[in-house]
């Protein structure tokens, strides 16, 4: 399961004077601002627009198809369909490494966080850089499953499941303490860190443990490994791209 750090809910928010911001901060505010609005507005969408975004067709990066899968409701299975020759070589390689840990086996065990291929460092950087971790297959196979476990099938093929849900996902709160959870949370985030800051809204509106969709990938050591380095299993993804480029216009149009 994608891993969220618990965070107490029951919060006091005392009103800041607001004070000049920094482009990354006008960024991050904008992202704020449009997950506020289309995390409810994806609750409410219709199940049949919804399921072409939790496709592989739609060419949206696998957690975020996993995302909307599950604020929508729909919460299909996540299977092998779902993956392109990338994010298998990214499986099978996080399966490689976790095989050879100690308490694995090549049989079974437990992918671990660490386990995934993502060759540079997901803090820091501008909020560009941070988009763009969603063009590598390690990173989106690491907040895809996260945490997962893995057998080996009688074909000799390696079964990965798990389950797309949120550890500490909000319960038994109405609206407005999810609110206030939110921006407390927020306030301890850095303004560029996009993955954290969205998980924020996923602890409060995404599934609760064991709730979530079912995960079932199956690789195939023989054939899903690539021989290209690192540096060549990238995407170039046009949904990146325009993300990039609205959060530049955002900026802009707030300068």
């Amino acid at each position: 399961m994608p891993y969220i750090q618990k965070n107490n809910p029951s919060v006091n928010i005392t009103p800041t004077v607001p004070s000049v911001k920094s482009s990354a901060s006008i960024q991050s505010t904008g992202i704020s601002v449009i997950a506020s609005k289309v995390i409810p507005g994806v609750i409410n969408l219709g199940k049949k627009f919804v399921t072409k975004f939790t496709e592989k067709s739609s060419g949206l990066p696998l957690p975020v198809r996993g995302v909307i899968n599950d604020l929508s409701g729909i919460k299909r299975p996540l299977t092998t369909k779902d993956l392109d020759p990338f994010l298998k070589d990214a499986y099978f390689r996080a399966y490689n490494t976790a095989s050879q840990r100690q308490g694995n086996t090549p049989e079974s065990g437990t992918i671990k966080y660490g386990d995934y291929s993502v060759g540079r460092s997901e803090s820091g950087g501008s909020f560009g850089s941070q988009l763009e971790l969603l063009n590598n297959p390690g990173y989106q196979a690491r907040y895809t499953t996260g945490l997962a476990s893995y057998k080996k099938n009688p074909d000799g093929t390696i079964n990965i499941s798990d389950t797309f849900d949120f550890n500490d996902a909000g319960k038994n709160m109405t609206s407005a303490e999810k609110k206030i959870a939110i921006n407390k949370d927020l306030k301890n985030i850095p303004e560029t860190a996009i993955k954290d800051r969205a998980r924020v809204y996923m602890r409060y509106f995404g599934s609760g443990e064991g709730e979530g969709a079912p995960v079932s990938f199956n690789i195939n050591p023989g054939t899903d490994e690539l021989n290209v380095p690192l540096s060549k299993r990238t995407y170039n993804n046009v949904w990146v791209k325009m993300a990039k480029w609205g959060a530049n216009l955002y900026k802009n149009l707030t300068d």
